[in-house]
């Protein structure tokens, strides 16, 4: 297995000369921060937002898209190691010469590294590309580029550049976007660069890199959790997908729309807002799907979805290393032909996940010291209460389900897009 046990030391597994340059020298880096990782926590790392203004950015390379870099409530990252990982991505050989393979019963596993040919079944070759290739787009299209840069960026933008201080959607909004600004930076420069971390570990060009964000944008569309249910007509099995994922949505919904009724009791007072205007039509410039006219019901939903997206899902799609540890299973690329990914890339998706697997905020955690007044607080109250009660019934359906499904359970859940 090659997920990467945080009481030991990361350079204590991979320090194999069959591993190039970039790979070895990454093991380092991640290692040390691993090592100097303190867990934050809602009640001290969250703070009360301070500025309205028109954050710097970067634009990620072969995208229209932008991100900003300087974070609400983490310090930036530092300059130098900034230059390292730059240096090191844009500079070190990317090599790798497929002749590195896997020593017998390595690891504890039993990778059989063989060659199908038209006289054998390729049913286990057939099973393993498919899930390697399905790995690749939930990661590079629904996760990366839907839930990090669409849904979390935007959220966090236009909320710090559209909204006072003081504004109450500044505030609903602050918890769920926690750190968002500081992952998605890093994220840019480590996984949409060439030569980043992404293409180290996947089987995809410079080429293919561009075309896999022009097709994935291509193929957002706005919808609700519940309007997606309905649109897949799935009405002759119960999927823990959906059982679990609707009662999430209405716990988010129930406290959205309380929310919003404390400060906005009609459709006028959202319409006569002039910041929530200006919040709005900012990210209709921005989403690469049409969102709907302003209304106080469409802006329940939206910030209700937002909310889902940027936790639930978020959790739902990121949580992958069970799958990803075996290369034999669901590896990121693999020579054609071959039942399993071959070492160097194996080890450069267990860094993908061992840099994406520091503890974060949990979404049952106490963030009512954010908002404005009681009557807000005590809505905050009375969410994390819902969480809570949540947990028992997710975990009471786990145990009579033939494999537990914790995708939308909050005990598994961060608060925010916050690693």
């Amino acid at each position: 297995m090659f997920l990467i046990n945080r009481s030991v030391n990361a350079a204590e597994y991979f320090d194999d000369s069959r591993l190039d340059l970039w790979t070895r020298l990454m093991i380092q880096l991640i290692s040390k921060k691993q090592t100097l990782w303190n867990r934050p926590y809602a009640t001290t790392a969250l703070s009360v937002p301070q500025h309205q203004q028109v954050l710097d950015k970067i634009t990620l390379i072969q995208t229209n898209i932008q991100i900003p870099i300087v974070d609400e409530d983490w310090p930036c990252q530092p300059w130098l190691e900034i230059q390292q990982t730059n240096l090191l991505r844009d500079h070190a050989p990317f090599v790798d010469d497929f002749t590195h393979l896997w020593l017998p019963a390595e690891d504890g596993e039993r990778y059989v590294m063989s060659k199908y040919t038209n006289t054998h079944d390729d049913w286990a070759y057939i099973k393993m590309t498919f899930r390697g290739t399905l790995m690749t787009k939930v990661t590079a299209v629904d996760h990366l580029l839907g839930v990090h840069v669409t849904a979390a960026n935007y959220l966090v933008t236009a909320s710090r550049e559209k909204l006072p201080v003081r504004h109450p959607l500044r505030r609903l909004l602050k918890p769920f976007t926690f750190r968002s600004v500081s992952i998605n930076y890093g994220a840019g420069r480590a996984l949409f660069w060439p030569n980043g971390m992404l293409q180290r570990a996947f089987a995809l060009t410079t080429a293919g890199m561009k075309q896999t964000w022009e097709f994935g944008l291509t193929q957002f569309e706005y919808a609700t959790f519940p309007e997606t249910m309905a649109k897949q007509e799935i009405d002759t099995l119960t999927l823990p997908f959906h059982q679990d994922g609707l009662d999430y949505w209405h716990i988010v919904y129930k406290f959205v729309a309380n929310y919003v009724d404390l400060y906005y009791p009609s459709d006028d007072d959202v319409a006569m807002d002039v910041d929530v205007g200006k919040f709005w039509r900012y990210l209709g410039e921005l989403s690469p799907a049409p969102l709907p006219d302003l209304t106080k019901s469409h802006l329940k939903d939206f910030l209700s979805q937002g909310i889902f997206l940027v936790s639930s899902m978020h959790n739902h799609l990121g949580t992958i290393a069970e799958y990803v540890s075996d290369p034999a299973f669901c590896p990121s690329a693999w020579v054609e032909g071959e039942l399993s990914a071959r070492p160097g890339n194996a080890v450069r998706l267990a860094l993908i996940m061992s840099a994406t697997g520091f503890t974060q905020p949990s979404i049952t955690e106490d963030f009512s010291h954010i908002m404005l007044d009681d009557k807000a607080k005590a809505l905050v109250n009375t969410f994390t209460a819902d969480l809570y009660a949540q947990i028992k019934v997710v975990d009471a359906r786990n145990a009579n389900r033939v494999q537990p499904f914790q995708s939308f359970n909050p005990k598994a859940m961060e608060m925010a897009v916050s690693i």
